[in-house]
C-alpha cells in the first residue's frame, strides 16, 4: 500500500478568486487530539535530557556576560 503524498492546495499561497474556497489539510470539521501518549513521551525525554545537560555543567562553565569577568589582560579599548 502506498502512502498518499498530502500538500498545500494549489490555491494556498496565492490570492483566491471571487467564488474560490480555500479548504485547509485540516480542516475544522474534524477535531484533533492535543495530547497523545506520543506527545507526553517525548515531552518527558526532553525534560530528561535537557535536566542531564544542566546538571553536567559546572557552575564555572555557565555562561557570564563579558563585562562580569575579569580581563585576562589589560586592554585600552575595553570599559570595564
Amino acid at each position: 500500500m502506498e502512502k498518499q503524498k498530502i500538500s498545500l492546495p494549489e490555491n494556498a499561497q496565492r490570492e483566491l478568486a471571487p467564488g474560490e474556497e480555500y479548504h485547509p489539510i485540516l480542516g475544522a470539521e474534524k477535531t484533533f487530539k492535543e495530547v497523545t501518549a506520543y506527545s507526553v513521551a517525548v515531552g518527558i525525554l526532553m525534560v530528561i535530557l535537557f535536566s542531564a545537560a544542566t546538571s553536567s555543567s559546572s557552575p564555572s562553565e555557565a555562561v557570564q556576560a563579558p563585562w562580569s569577568r575579569a580581563p585576562s589582560s589589560p586592554c585600552p579599548l575595553s570599559i570595564y
